[in-house]
């Protein structure tokens, strides 16, 4: 029989879904977007690329002498970040600033879409899909693409749902084998850590055969054809690109074990699925920190007891179908083994629930379906308006970043909001750029300010980890003209003289104040 109330509340779950889509678009073109330094690292790999150099290389100043360049194949990074949005640009004139913007759009599409297509192959039904679907548009980690584009982030999230899609469906037929070769490659071009999503996902189709208690035989057979696949993803993608350069996973710096190294990767993907990690780190660490504090682990412990919980729930309560439940262990274990390792390796990957959030992508339907089966009313409402709390907070975040960056003037030769600037300074380094074109050096702090130099070269210069240490880089020999955009409060003192001394060539400095924030610093 039709439920009239249940039809109703479809309707408004999809009006609120596209809402919220439309809004974060709207807002996001009516703006523009910023970016992140990540991602900014990629983009001068385009220049150089769209100006003549080589694919994926980043040119540098040569700390031996700075009138010469060297060129570095960036596999820190994978190349989509950078290429997506380079290749829009491209095709369609527009500035990087606009296609920044589509592309995180589009992805966002394409990810949301991605997920209410896996949910529903998982069997929850429609009202927790549509639930579960504008939880997850009223989140940090959806939203923040729209005023800061984030690379990979943006990029992965809309593909992965996909990719587990056609591991729900798949059966061992060449085109399907194919299929998820291609898509594995497509997700590492965006972001590196595809490749654990492709463990998973591969993971979870060995399980599924084992669950279907076939022959020794046919398990044999099925599993070296799957580690041949798996061969053919990973041997490409090291020799054309991991192995001509450094990665975050390779560059470790010893081993030891703490208990936040395994209760953090263990807790985090429950929190970064509705955003509750954003929510502490804003009260626990209001200034961002990669590293966390060892005092949080009593934090991460108890989140890590209640998601024992909810596993518990989820696989005693039948939440969702039997590939649910695999798929969801499978992804779990791999994400909590690979980061457990890396972070007691102290590899150079940060504690963030950035990089835990498609494994949130799992949990967060298996939630929404176990809190729609409370049957305590008060304990169900206290959980409805922690939702909302964290999804208003989510909008509020959001509606921030897209205020400040309505304030601020977009570069003019990006239309990238250069959140690191002010007006005055953006515009004084356009003045040089354009006044001294193929004659000058800029010195400046971050890669994506450096998008915004057009006629110039340019040297990417951390001023707090250059002006802290006598143990620093230095750069010899000297250029036509050296430009350094420093920052007010490393212009005077000891930091002022180490950034100086840095630049071997220079013995004098003339110095200009830009703004009450900036200082140009122009070498003699």
């Amino acid at each position: 029989m039709f439920n009239i109330n249940r039809a109703r509340t479809e309707r408004l779950l999809w009006a609120g879904l596209f809402t919220a889509l439309l809004i974060a678009a709207v807002s996001c073109l009516w703006v523009s977007v910023s970016t992140f330094p990540d991602p900014g690292w990629g983009f001068l790999t385009w220049k150089n690329w769209q100006h003549g150099g080589g694919f994926n290389l980043l040119p540098e100043p040569n700390p031996k002498n700075i009138a010469t360049d060297t060129l570095t194949f960036l596999t820190w990074w994978s190349p989509g970040q950078y290429l997506v949005p380079g290749s829009i640009a491209s095709f369609t004139g527009i500035k990087l600033g606009w296609a920044m913007a589509i592309t995180s759009i589009l992805f966002t599409l394409s990810g949301v879409c991605g997920c209410y297509f896996l949910y529903d192959k998982l069997r929850f039904n429609r009202i927790t899909v549509l639930l579960s679907l504008l939880l997850l548009c009223s989140q940090v980690q959806t939203l923040l693409p729209f005023s800061v584009y984030n690379g990979g982030e943006v990029l992965i999230f809309g593909i992965a749902p996909w990719f587990w899609f056609c591991c729900l469906d798949f059966k061992l037929k060449p085109f399907r084998l194919l299929l998820l070769v291609l898509l594995s490659w497509i997700g590492f071009t965006a972001k590196s850590s595809f490749l654990l999503i492709t463990l998973s996902g591969f993971g979870f189709i060995f399980l599924s055969w084992i669950s279907k208690r076939i022959t020794l035989k046919e398990l044999a057979l099925k599993t070296s054809v799957l580690i041949v696949a798996a061969l053919l993803i990973v041997l490409p993608i090291f020799f054309l690109f991991l192995q001509k350069g450094n990665n975050p996973s390779a560059a470790a710096k010893g081993f030891d074990f703490s208990a936040l190294d395994f209760f953090y990767p263990a807790a985090i993907p429950l929190l970064t699925a509705f955003s509750a990690d954003e929510v502490f780190n804003h009260f626990a660490h209001p200034d961002f920190q990669e590293n966390l504090s060892q005092t949080d682990v009593f934090f991460y412990a108890a989140a890590f007891l209640f998601l024992v919980f909810v596993l518990s729930r989820i696989y005693f309560n039948y939440i969702g179908s039997v590939a649910y439940r695999w798929l969801l262990f499978s992804a779990y274990l791999f994400f909590l083994c690979f980061f457990m390792l890396q972070y007691c390796r102290h590899a150079a990957i940060s504690m963030e629930g950035r990089h835990f959030r498609l494994l949130g992508l799992l949990f967060l339907p298996g939630v929404v379906q176990l809190i729609r089966q409370v049957k305590i009313n008060a304990l169900k409402k206290a959980l409805r308006l922690l939702l909302l709390a964290l999804c208003v907070y989510s909008w509020n975040d959001a509606f921030g970043r897209w205020r400040n960056n309505s304030e601020q003037t977009p570069g003019e030769n990006t239309r990238v909001i250069q959140d690191l600037l002010d007006d005055e300074t953006l515009s004084k380094i356009h003045q040089l750029d354009r006044q001294f074109p193929q004659q000058c050096l800029f010195v400046l702090m971050s890669p994506e300010i450096a998008l915004e130099i057009e006629h110039n070269r340019v040297l990417v210069f951390p001023f707090d980890t250059y002006a802290q240490t006598a143990k620093r880089k230095t750069f010899a020999g000297k250029v036509e003209k050296l430009f350094l955009i420093v920052p007010k409060e490393f212009a005077s003192g000891t930091s002022d003289q180490l950034i100086k001394a840095s630049f071997t060539g220079y013995k004098n400095f003339q110095e200009e104040k830009i703004s009450d924030a900036y200082v140009l610093l122009t070498g003699l």
